[in-house]
C-alpha cells in the first residue's frame, strides 16, 4: 500500500519544480484564478504567478513518484 507522506514531503527535485511551475503557469495563462497577491505587472507574466505561489505553497498539484509508489502533497504548509 502506498504511503501518503514520506521524508522528502517537503523537497522537489529540479525536474518536479519546473514541471509543477509549467503546468500551474498553462493553468494561469489559460484562465485559472490566481491563488497569490501579486502586484498589477507581475500579473502579466504567468510563470512568475506560478514562481510566486510555488513559493507560497498554494499550488494545487500533487506529485505521484512513480519509483516509489508514493503521493505527495507539494503545498507547504
Amino acid at each position: 500500500m502506498p504511503s501518503t507522506a514520506s521524508s522528502s514531503a517537503q523537497q522537489v527535485n529540479r525536474f518536479e519544480r519546473a514541471r509543477i511551475i509549467g503546468a500551474r503557469s498553462l493553468q494561469i495563462s489559460s484562465g485559472a484564478p490566481i491563488l497569490v497577491p501579486v502586484e498589477p505587472e507581475e500579473a502579466l507574466d504567468p510563470i512568475k504567478v506560478a514562481e510566486k505561489e510555488f513559493e507560497a505553497g498554494t499550488i494545487p498539484i500533487t506529485v505521484l513518484r512513480a519509483e516509489s509508489g508514493t503521493t505527495e502533497d507539494k503545498r507547504r504548509r
